[in-house]
């Protein structure tokens, strides 16, 4: 299973290695995230708008190539398997865009409201999550630990 709550309170955005495979520590301090590789040297990736446009990019035209199992698309959203599940169900829900929190996202358009709502659904009739107590989570401010947009739909 994955880290738990604590684990992941205490080093945010430690899933970030496991979503791209680094052997890595992840901290985020400010508008950095800082990669520290195992002795290897020191790489700091600015989270400016154009790294966030970069991420929101990747994720609406190339997120066949992460290596993260996709369980479900629309025009504007996609869900995947949570790399490093923090719960014993745990999904991500991540808009096809350069958001870089949900309230920068156009939820005021009702096709981007309905796609959303439309996919969280969708992967609850699939996963057979009516059956269970499922809870939609998002995230905010300092409980947003990852710079894109997104949401957790999860089982306790």
């Amino acid at each position: 299973m994955g880290k738990t709550e604590k684990e992941l309170n205490e080093n945010p955005g430690d899933w970030l290695a496991g979503i791209f495979g680094y052997n890595t520590l992840i901290m985020r301090t400010g508008h950095q995230i800082e990669l520290l590789a195992d002795g290897s040297g020191e790489l700091r990736i600015s989270m400016s708008d154009t790294t966030v446009s970069l991420i929101g990019w990747i994720f609406a035209h190339l997120s066949f190539l992460l290596p993260m199992k996709r369980i479900g698309q629309n025009r504007f959203w996609l869900a995947y398997r949570h790399p490093r599940p923090v719960y014993r169900t745990h999904y991500l829900l991540v808009p096809k865009g350069a958001y870089a929190r949900l309230s920068e996202c156009p939820f005021d358009q009702a096709d981007f409201s309905e796609a959303f709502f439309s996919l969280v659904n969708s992967v609850i009739i699939e996963k057979k999550l009516a059956q269970q107590e499922c809870k939609l989570i998002l995230n905010a401010g300092k409980f947003q630990t990852f710079p894109v947009a997104h949401a957790h739909l999860i089982v306790e």
